[in-house]
């Protein structure tokens, strides 16, 4: 049926929360925890990545599972591969854009 949208299995929640925060209080029973082409993104925000990490790990349950899918920096680069993507810096020809 055109518009209509499939229904969400009772057992699923989405949550957006802030980056060392990530579960509510008191949720220590998740199965899976997924963090999906962001993580490179927090590398130059002002995060406690061993603190979010943690947070993630404490929500799983016993036997649950964290999946974080990201892209890969070149060798060696490090943090310096990650920066704020401006719409500027997308242009082609901008200096740090495509060429």
């Amino acid at each position: 049926m055109r518009g209509s949208r499939p229904q969400r299995p009772a057992n699923i929640v989405t949550v957006v929360r802030p980056f060392e925060d990530p579960a509510p209080s008191g949720m220590h029973d998740f199965d899976l925890v997924t963090f999906f082409y962001a993580y490179h993104n927090i590398t130059y925000l002002d995060v406690d990545r061993a603190k979010m990490n943690k947070a993630f790990y404490d929500a799983l349950k016993p036997g649950g599972e964290l999946v974080v899918g990201d892209y890969s920096a070149k060798p060696a680069r490090g943090r310096t591969s990650s920066k704020p993507c401006m719409p500027e810096d997308t242009r082609k020809g901008a200096p740090g854009g495509p060429s």
